[in-house]
């Protein structure tokens, strides 16, 4: 999929054993982000989780070969830094990434088990109250169902993230990509014929994961703790007998995340962990990890 969308470029560290046979492979990717305002123009990379590894093979020693040979490849490739998500757990490959230059900082995921209570059973009421004010304005939450629907979450979404320099968002295409998968529902909110809010889930494993929601506030009444089309995910998945739903880009431990804040309302656990990053700096990547993390 990401050989498709323009602007991005797959890389894959692969290690072999004596015989030739691969034995473990980690995937990153990078791509261009740029703005005029404000005026940025850098390359970004992202490696997806720890790799994929053989049953006889161990999974620790080949982390750390193929992470030195991919941070190698993506520092030539000059990207501005490196980015590791989707980490099992805290301290996985801890040594590894600390050798090679990462400094890591606070991730939060969040996972609702839809399997304990209908999630409309949980719902304060703030948060009833709240739907039926959305309800009688006319906003409405649906699967989107048109490339011109999906373009229109896009520039919500490209405009909503515009100053997080960090992100990682997909581009147009990649997102028309994920429209087009069975496994993948673009969920938006509708005002007439506006898109003002939307996220995407993946339904995979017998669970959903939602991820870039978005809202416009100036458009939406005001709620600091309350993502409609978030909401509206959580219902699908709990048709689909979900067992449950993950936020999988709840972000930085914060008060004032307000995706966290609704989660944890709705009875959800939170799980703190690490992402790892290494600025292509040299200079300001050793101050950070030196004097900064320790």
């Amino acid at each position: 999929m990401y050989e498709q969308a323009p602007g991005h470029t797959p890389y894959m560290a692969i290690a072999e054993d004596e015989n030739g046979q691969v034995v473990g492979q980690l995937l990153a990717v990078t791509r261009w982000r740029k703005s005029l305002f404000p005026l940025y123009l850098y390359k970004q990379a992202r490696v997806f989780g720890t790799g994929d590894y053989t049953d006889n093979a161990n999974p620790q020693e080949i982390f750390g070969m193929l992470l030195g040979r991919l941070t190698r490849i993506l520092k030539m490739k000059l990207c501005l830094y490196i980015e590791f998500s989707n980490i099992p757990y805290k301290m996985y490959g801890y040594q590894h990434l600390r050798a090679y230059g990462y400094f890591p900082t606070g991730w939060m995921e969040t996972l609702l088990d839809l399997k304990e209570a209908n999630p409309t059973d949980r719902l304060s009421l703030k948060s009833s109250r709240y739907l039926k004010e959305l309800t009688e304005m006319g906003l409405q939450t649906r699967e989107a169902t048109s490339d011109a629907e999906v373009k229109e979450f896009c520039k919500l979404l490209k405009k909503s993230y515009r100053y997080v320099l960090q992100s990682f968002l997909p581009n147009k295409e990649l997102i028309l990509e994920y429209h087009h998968n069975p496994q993948i529902k673009i969920y938006i909110t509708t005002n007439g014929n506006k898109v003002v809010a939307g996220c995407v889930c993946l339904f995979a494993n017998g669970n959903a994961y939602g991820c870039y929601a978005v809202t416009n506030k100036k458009l939406v009444p005001k709620n600091h703790s309350f993502h409609i089309s978030v909401w509206h995910a959580i219902e699908e998945a709990y048709r689909r007998d979900c067992g449950k739903f993950f936020i999988v880009d709840a972000g930085q431990p914060s008060m004032h995340n307000t995706l966290t804040k609704m989660m944890l309302n709705l009875g959800a656990v939170s799980t703190n962990k690490y992402r790892w990053y290494h600025l292509n700096v040299p200079l300001v990547n050793t101050i950070i990890c030196k004097w900064i993390v320790g």
